[in-house]
């Protein structure tokens, strides 16, 4: 009854409104004719009798506008009474909609594997070329192929550093074994060394210093009894050859060997004086000193070789670690060109077909908008998912669950499935799987498919909606 009279009140609403509309419509000055010629006038202009008939033809009588006014009645009533069906139309499909929950979900594979390059070193993959968008491939097939002028440049120029730190590395361990094997002879030396040192300065100052000192002054005591001997011989030769009146000459020879002898005797004591003094003030004292010195620099050359042979030789340990990990950081990252290498081209994982970017959920991305990235000369970025290759069957549907509807829906409800793309038709599926944690506020739901119709023809992709039917309120007491 309420019903009733919201569509009588309704349409007395659109009389009284159209009727304005057309009052207001009438009230509208009319636009001045165009001038005419005197020539057209004449042409057209009818006799008098015929503008008498057809003004009086073109009145409108009180009659024929009630016929029109009750026409437009008409023709209201019957527009709504079409709207009104269209509402009780609109409510039912409500109601309908009320008795079912429905999701919309995405076709998706079961099976499928994302090509991204995930290099170890380098950083640079430029596009030379690759497949299309829905290209079927077989595991094994080229994807995309990069320009590998610049890593294979690279890779030589590690090849020779490799050589090259090799050899450095050969030297430093032969240095290393070198100073392993001298460090403790040197020690031993400079430790002997300064052991000679002490011992002689100490025998010096205990026996060397007064014997030379004894050796000096025993020259000189020498010196004199020589000079003393001689001298006595020959004034033992003159007092023997005066007596004599006549001198022969042979006894002048042997007066003037004798004579020289005294003369070479006073040479010999005065060259003795002179060592005694200069061993006894001079060369001792400054033997000793020199000798002191010896011990001093022996004991410091001894002190400096326990604190750096031993420094050096960790040093050079240190050195050669530092080459052995250079060396090893370079074969790791030519290791790691050489995997990078591999990427310069891009193989199928499995066989598929080709779907440029990666899935999330089922939707997939724009082909688009990796335009700028898949052409030739485009850069992909390291890490970057490009590609994925999807096996088309299995399939099965992606959808999310609203809270208010988790009492409903849960694992093993089954629903129907309406693609987008076939909208009249429909088959079965089941809730393979729902989540327990939310994303947002929906919880993700995985549909096992049932048998598809042969004709239709589904792919990973493609959208759809799934429909369930509520439980009443009878079905559900019971």
């Amino acid at each position: 009854m309420e019903f009733v009279i919201y569509q009588t009140v309704r349409s007395l609403l659109l009389l009284l409104i159209f009727g304005t509309c057309s009052g207001l419509a009438a009230q509208e000055p009319k636009s001045p004719p165009a001038p005419v010629t005197q020539e057209a006038q004449a042409a057209e202009a009818p006799t008098e009798t015929q503008a008498e008939k057809a003004d009086d033809s073109t009145e409108e009588t009180p009659a024929d506008a009630d016929k029109e006014a009750d026409a437009e009645s008409a023709d209201e009533d019957s527009k709504s009474d079409e709207s009104s069906a269209d509402d009780e139309d609109e409510q039912d499909e409500e109601e309908k909609k009320e008795d079912k929950i429905t999701l919309s979900g995405h076709f998706a594979a079961e099976k499928y594997q994302v090509v991204a390059v995930r290099p170890k070193k380098w950083t640079t993959f430029k596009v030379v070329e690759h497949v299309a968008h829905g290209t079927e491939v077989k595991k094994g097939d080229t994807l995309v192929q990069f320009d590998a002028i610049s890593i294979d440049e690279s890779l030589a120029d590690a090849e020779t550093e490799i050589k090259l730190s090799e050899l450095a590395l050969m030297e430093s361990e032969h240095k290393l074994n070198l100073l392993k094997k001298t460090v403790p002879m040197r020690l031993e030396a400079a430790e002997r060394a300064e052991r000679i040192a002490t011992e002689n300065l100490k025998r010096f100052l205990t026996i060397k210093r007064n014997s030379r000192k004894r050796s000096a002054e025993r020259s000189v005591t020498s010196a004199e009894r020589w000079l003393a001997y001689q001298q006595e011989e020959l004034n033992q030769l003159e007092k023997m050859y005066k007596a004599d009146d006549l001198t022969e000459e042979t006894e002048e020879i042997i007066l003037l060997r004798t004579r020289h002898d005294v003369e070479s005797a006073e040479y010999s004591l005065q060259r003795s004086r002179e060592y005694s003094e200069e061993a006894l003030a001079v060369d001792i004292p400054r033997l000793e000193e020199s000798m002191e010195e010896a011990v001093r620099k022996a004991a410091l050359a001894l002190e400096e070789s326990r604190l750096t042979l031993p420094a050096d030789l960790e040093e050079a340990e240190h050195k050669h670690h530092n080459k052995q990990v250079q060396h090893e950081r370079l074969v790791d990252r030519y290791e790691r060109l050489q995997a990078d290498r591999e990427l310069m081209t891009l193989t199928a994982p499995i066989s598929g077909t080709v779907y440029h970017g990666k899935p999330n959920h089922g939707k997939w991305s724009d082909p688009s908008s990796l335009a700028s990235v898949l052409r030739p000369g485009g850069i992909v970025k390291p890490n970057q998912s490009i590609l994925t290759v999807v096996k088309l069957t299995p399939i099965q549907i992606t959808s999310w669950v609203k809270e208010e509807d988790l009492p409903t829906l849960m694992e093993g409800t089954s629903g129907t499935v309406k693609p987008t793309a076939y909208p009249e038709s429909e088959f079965p599926a089941t809730i393979k799987s729902l989540a327990t944690v939310p994303a947002g506020t929906k919880f993700q739901a995985v549909l096992e498919l049932g048998d598809i119709p042969d004709e239709l023809s589904i792919v990973p992709g493609m959208t759809c909606k799934v429909e369930f039917a509520k439980e009443t309120d009878e079905e559900e007491s019971e």
